[in-house]
């Protein structure tokens, strides 16, 4: 389901990955065995992830193993040790994990890489972070009802282990910018749900399943 309102939102999915479907294709978006596989034919370098939480470390450390460089981790119920090991695989890849038990990221009107309703956003310059989803969804749709768009708006997860900087939010920034053929690192302000402050960006297993971006 997601997979295909990702595909409607205007998201470029070049790859998914599901154990026993290789070869297989869904919505003309072709399947792979593996992430190597899949990643090596793609050249793709971000991925969504959605496996049980018991697969999740296995899916995290397959996916960075394979170069991608931004993981977004849907999975909720994640064991601490397991979120934790899968923080540091990334740190040893050069890479960025948000999550997991993330809504995901939306850069509105352009991609949308996450389980997110699209209604409430509107593109804008006003970057929304939150660990919370629903008050992900609650502020941005108050912020569009009230003609100030966003320029990204991102679901930062992670409730029981220390969220990411907001130096490591900026990197995601430029990855995601890229990625989008668009600045995003020039927001006006970015407003972090969970304490409610607003910051001047210039101050501070066969059910695993991957999504690859290019």
């Amino acid at each position: 389901m997601h997979t295909k309102l990702m595909l409607e939102y205007g998201t470029n999915i070049a790859a998914g990955v599901t154990p026993g479907k290789g070869g297989q294709k869904f919505q003309d978006v072709p399947i792979y065995e593996t992430m190597k596989e899949a990643v090596t034919t793609s050249k793709a370098k971000i991925s969504i992830v959605f496996v049980p939480a018991k697969f999740f470390l296995e899916a995290a450390r397959e996916a960075f193993e394979a170069v991608i460089k931004l993981l977004i981790a849907i999975p909720e119920h994640v064991p601490v040790r397991d979120a934790m090991q899968a923080i540091e695989i990334a740190k040893q890849n050069n890479a960025i994990m948000i999550g997991p038990n993330t809504p995901g990221v939306i850069i509105p009107g352009l991609i949308k890489i996450g389980i997110m309703p699209a209604s409430p956003f509107m593109h804008g310059n006003i970057a929304v972070l939150s660990k919370s989803g629903t008050l992900l969804y609650e502020i941005s749709n108050n912020l569009t009802t009230s003609g100030f768009g966003q320029i990204f708006t991102l679901g930062i997860g992670l409730r029981s282990v220390k969220s990411p900087s907001m130096l490591k939010i900026e990197k995601c920034n430029v990855r995601l910018g890229t990625f989008a053929q668009r600045p995003l690192c020039n927001a006006d302000y970015a407003c972090r749900t969970s304490c409610k402050q607003l910051y001047h960006p210039h101050q501070t297993d066969s059910s695993r399943i991957h999504q690859s971006f290019k």
